[in-house]
C-alpha cells in the first residue's frame, strides 16, 4: 500500500504542539495518562509523546487486523514499486487516444473499456515488472554500501617541511 492521504488516516487525532494545552489536558485524561494540573504545555507534550505510540494507529491498519491481513507499505515516493501505477498509465494513455470530445460518458466508457483490457496475464506481468525494479534497487543498495569511501588529503604531499612537523608557515 502506498501512503497516500486516504490511506493514512488516524483512528483519532493526537495532540501537538498547535493544540492549547486544555486540549492537551483533555487528550491525556481520556487516556488516564496522569499529569499535574501546573504542567507546562511543553511537559504535558513530553507526557503525549511518552504515550503517543500507543494510540497512534492508522484506520485501514485497525480493519485489516481485524480481518488477519498484514499490510505492507511502499517506501515514499516509490511509485516505480507500485504495479497499479502501471495500470493507470496504460488507463490514460487509451484515454488519452481515444477521447475526442471529452464528454463524461463517452470518458467513462473508454475508463471501462480500458479498465477491462487489464487482464490477469497483464496484472502479472506488472507485478513482474515491478519485482524486476525491486530487485534492481537492491542490487544499486548494495553497491552503494560496498564502495570503498572516497577520501581526500587536503594536505597536500608537495608542501613545505614545515607542515609535516605541524608548525605554521607564514606567506
Amino acid at each position: 500500500m502506498d501512503n497516500a492521504p486516504y490511506h493514512s488516516r488516524k483512528l483519532e487525532k493526537i495532540p501537538n504542539n498547535s493544540e492549547n494545552k486544555e486540549k492537551i489536558k483533555e487528550w491525556l485524561r481520556s487516556k488516564d495518562i496522569y499529569f499535574e494540573e501546573d504542567y507546562l504545555k511543553s511537559e504535558l507534550l513530553d507526557d503525549v509523546a511518552h504515550f503517543k505510540s500507543q494510540y497512534d494507529e492508522r484506520i485501514v491498519d485497525k480493519i485489516a487486523k481485524s480481518k488477519n491481513v498484514k499490510l505492507l507499505r511502499l517506501p515514499p515516493y516509490q511509485c516505480e514499486l507500485n504495479p497499479i501505477e502501471l495500470v493507470w498509465s496504460e488507463i490514460k494513455r487509451v484515454l488519452a487516444r481515444h477521447n475526442t470530445n471529452f464528454k463524461k460518458e463517452e470518458v467513462e466508457n473508454l475508463i471501462h473499456e480500458a479498465y477491462s483490457q487489464v487482464t490477469p496475464q497483464k496484472w502479472n506481468n506488472y507485478v513482474q515488472h515491478v519485482i524486476s525494479v525491486e530487485k534492481r534497487m537492491w542490487n544499486i543498495d548494495n553497491l552503494l554500501d560496498n564502495l570503498d569511501p572516497v577520501i581526500i588529503n587536503l594536505n597536500d604531499d608537495s608542501g613545505s617541511e614545515s607542515e609535516e612537523d605541524g608548525s605554521i608557515e607564514e606567506v
